[in-house]
């Protein structure tokens, strides 16, 4: 068996290269074999104390040979392309890329324009980026591999480890990006093992993509992933413009930013991912799954999120799944969030912010606009998820509107067969938003509206088995606030509300608003049925009656020295008077002497 020489007694040869090879053959696995097809051209990459070779398939010849594992992979790729395509192994071994300077960006392996590629990495197969002493790294992007315009791209990483030198320390002061796709076609991504990264994968401007059973910051990797500035990773994957795109069964551990950022795109599906972040840096976090539409005019749709399993960090605003519209005139929509479980319980990583620590969120969704168009949320549908332990809102719907005068829109939202347990496992002293299973909010900080409607919440079970005051539906408006498109902005119905304390309604703004623009009925644990007391007061001839009370109710009018009582323009009969009033709907009563108005909920 060919023995390992010191690098000092090193010397490449074709002999040697054939004997890697047999070795390679010989620990390499059934997974790892992709047979030849007529017509492409396969290459074996080979490693030896940092000399490189790559061996050709079907004539048996080194064809590249160096200390450049740059200038032996790019020699290999460009063959294969000349020949229409083919495979490209790497067989066991540590693969150490510099990159050159393209274009402005630190590149290691620059990929224009091929078809029909597929690299195979052996489980034993190292690719590593290491500093170019002559390029700013610090202030450039960093990039392994960068694929432009290809088409029918995929690798399979069987494990493999790709390997960065970002550090955490250098802030916005670097990038580093193990794998890019730029204006590609058809591309897949499976079984890579990422570490020391800024980010591992980004897709810009793609037209179907997948990337699937990959993971990030593998705990047990020897880094101690919850300490501040020990090389976490920043993000998982991006994808901006594309379409098409699966994002399926990886693992991605203390992404100290957006694990899966999914930007203006349409027709994504983030599935069966497993995100947990347990950094208690307070400077981490972010979420775990945003979608949002940030450019002027930009839409965002046809996105599906479903059994993943999610669990945020407790500081800094966190969601588990954040949905976004921001900037002018951007648009989210279509959005399915189902079969998810969001649970903090798998938290390990210490108390968190204390300044911070209320602000993990379940799902969050926002209307943000910073200027003077408006921006747009709508068609969301959320159902059958589990949202448990977290330490703040189920769902919530919130407005952040920075542009004076701006208006959002969050329309269309089914928030439906959800499970909502023990929420508010922590509550910070001075804490005055109602924390609920699903909230309405608009920030003090905002200078615009946000305007709501048909919003649904039904079928859902909350429950908490400790008595922390959790509320069911809340409602607070700070600043500007909240306005409704129609007098029924809101639908709660066929809810199991199981909880010892707390409201199943909690309007905190003080005037209920929140009852005038709900339809609320058959909530089981919750039956504002019956009387309603006290009975309203009766105001100057001609007076109206509102029902602001959330239910249906039976209105009677007797006594007194009535004229008229009309509803919708017309004349009621007889008197004295029973009435059904939706919530939102109301009568006028003339009168020369005041009647009496009781009612009941139904």
């Amino acid at each position: 068996m060919w023995q390992r020489r010191p690098v000092g007694m090193w010397a490449m040869s074709v002999a040697v290269c054939v004997a890697l090879l047999a070795c390679a053959a010989a620990a390499a696995e059934p997974a790892d074999q992709a047979g030849a097809v007529a017509g492409h051209h396969d290459f074996t990459i080979l490693e030896a104390d940092g000399k490189y070779c790559a061996k050709d398939e079907a004539t048996g010849s080194i064809q590249f040979t160096g200390t450049d594992a740059r200038a032996v992979i790019a020699g290999a790729i460009s063959a294969i392309s000349r020949a229409g395509g083919g495979v490209l192994r790497f067989a066991p071994g540590h693969y150490q890329v510099m990159p050159t300077n393209v274009g402005g960006c630190a590149r290691g392996i620059n990929v224009g324009g091929v078809s029909d590629l597929t690299v195979v990495l052996h489980p034993r197969a190292t690719l590593e980026m290491v500093p170019n002493p002559a390029l700013p790294y610090r202030k450039w992007g960093n990039e392994l591999f960068t694929f432009t315009k290809c088409s029918r791209i995929r690798i399979v990483g069987n494990m493999a480890r790709l390997l960065g030198f970002w550090d955490h320390s250098l802030g916005g002061d670097s990038e580093a990006t193990a794998i890019v796709f730029n204006e590609c076609k058809n591309v897949n991504l499976e079984g890579v093992q990422f570490e020391k990264w800024q980010q591992a994968v980004r897709m810009d401007g793609c037209i179907q993509g997948k990337v699937e059973a990959c993971i990030a910051n593998l705990e047990g990797s020897g880094l101690d992933l919850r300490v501040p500035g020990n090389n976490k990773m920043t993000q998982f994957i991006l994808v901006v413009t594309c379409t098409s795109v699966r994002v399926l069964g990886n693992q991605m551990v203390n992404t100290s930013d957006d694990s899966i950022e999914v930007e203006h795109s349409n027709g994504v599906e983030l599935a069966g991912n497993y995100i947990v972040k347990n950094s208690n840096d307070p400077s981490f976090g972010a979420n775990c799954i945003i979608v949002d539409a940030q450019g002027d005019k930009r839409t965002c749709k046809n996105v599906t999120i479903h059994d993943n399993y999610l669990v945020p960090a407790p500081m800094n605003d966190n969601a588990a799944i954040r949905i976004i519209a921001a900037v002018s005139g951007s648009t989210v929509e279509n959005v399915t969030i189902h079969d998810n479980t969001i649970d903090q319980e798998g938290y390990t990583g210490g108390p968190g912010n204390a300044a911070n620590i209320a602000s993990a969120i379940g799902i969050k969704i926002n209307g943000f606009c910073t200027k003077t168009d408006n921006a747009v949320v709508r068609n969301i549908d959320i159902h059958d998820n589990l949202i448990r332990n977290v330490i703040n809102n189920g769902v919530i719907i919130v407005g952040i509107q920075r542009g004076t005068g701006t208006k959002n829109f969050v329309s269309d939202v089914n928030i439906h067969d959800n499970q909502f347990l023990d929420l508010a496992t922590v509550i910070p002293a001075g804490n005055t938003f109602p924390i609920s299973a699903v909230a309405i909010f608009s920030e003090s900080s905002s200078t615009g509206t946000l305007e709501v409607s048909r919003i649904r919440i039904a079928g859902n079970v909350i429950r908490n088995s400790i008595p922390k005051g959790i509320n069911g539906f809340g409602y607070q408006a700070v600043g500007p606030g909240i306005t409704f498109a129609d007098g029924c902005a809101f639908t709660v119905e066929s809810n199991t509300w199981l909880s010892p304390s707390g409201s199943f309604i909690k309007d905190a703004s003080g005037s209920n608003v929140l009852l005038q623009h709900s339809m609320i009925r058959g909530n089981r644990g919750y039956n504002p049925v019956g009387y309603i007391s006290p009975d309203p007061s009766v105001g100057a001839s001609p007076c109206t009656y509102t029902n602001k009370d959330g239910v249906p109710e039976a209105v009677q009018v007797s006594g007194g020295a009535v004229r008229a009582i009309t509803k919708d323009g017309q004349t009621l009969v007889p008197y004295p008077l029973l009435v059904d009033l939706d919530p939102g709907e109301s009568i006028t009563i003339e009168y020369t002497a005041a009647p009496t108005i009781k009612r009941w909920g139904h």
